[in-house]
């Protein structure tokens, strides 16, 4: 917590209220605060009771009781000061070594281009490029992909095929195929045979192509490696080897 009398405004450590305001209780913890924003960045200060129930809005007995949860809790302590004609001055009450460091922290506020802006010396401080590339670097990996992700990955290399990405529907497909211990070393050794002679790569677009869901069908995968689709169909065999265009009906019939 900070005081800054020309802004009007003091700042609390966050660790104070997620840590320790559920433990002393509504009452201890606003007189925290009334000693917090008396001290401002001194790590003491020395108001009275009576000044402290006023400003907490809570009685002088629950000052006093609020004062020994915080002592009991390490947010204060508290030194009694006599003086000479007997009895008590103010007591002084004073924080911890970490909370008045953590009190004392220079407000700080990030900007663009690696700039820290010193709103409380009013200066600013250039953070070296090469610091902000560390601290970018720094950031933790990417978690590896899934199976699902880098065989939509392989399918969308191949020559020939229709690319799609990976949907709900898809990723499910793909593990009811998984559920097969064999069939991934099979799908792997099935995509090499890619492109397929049935379906050449340069097709036009209005022809039916490989797709990722005909792949996923229960039966593809063997029939791929069983030579089904190894041979060229008369038609293409026609057009391809003329240079004739495709025409509707010359390709073949779509695997089921």
């Amino acid at each position: 917590m900070e005081k800054t009398k020309k802004q009007g405004w003091f700042r609390l450590d966050n660790k104070t209220v997620d840590e320790y305001l559920a433990q002393i209780g509504a009452s201890a913890f606003a007189v925290y605060t009334v000693l917090r924003r008396i001290a401002g960045a001194s790590p003491t200060c020395w108001p009275s009771i009576a000044t402290i129930s006023e400003r907490s809005g809570v009685s002088k007995a629950t000052v006093r009781k609020s004062l020994t949860t915080l002592v009991d809790a390490g947010l204060i302590s508290i030194e009694k000061r006599p003086i000479q004609e007997g009895g008590n001055a103010t007591n002084v009450y004073r924080f911890p070594p970490q909370s008045a460091s953590l009190n004392s922290r220079p407000l700080v506020q990030k900007l663009d281009q690696g700039v820290v802006q010193n709103l409380d010396q009013g200066g600013l401080k250039i953070r070296p490029k090469e610091e902000t590339k560390k601290k970018i670097n720094n950031n933790p990996p990417l978690p590896p992909k899934s199976i699902e992700s880098r065989l939509i990955d392989r399918w969308n290399s191949l020559p020939g095929v229709r690319r799609c990405k990976l949907t709900d529907a898809r990723r499910r497909a793909v593990r009811l195929r998984l559920r097969d211990p064999t069939w991934l070393e099979e799908a792997r050794k099935a995509m090499e045979a890619f492109p397929l002679p049935c379906w050449p790569p340069g097709l036009p677009d209005n022809e039916w192509r490989p797709t990722i869901e005909w792949f996923l069908k229960p039966d593809t995968v063997t029939k791929i490696l069983e030579g089904s689709y190894a041979k060229l169909r008369s038609t293409y065999s026609h057009a391809i080897g003329t240079g004739q265009v495709f025409r509707a009906g010359s390709r073949p019939a779509i695997p089921l």
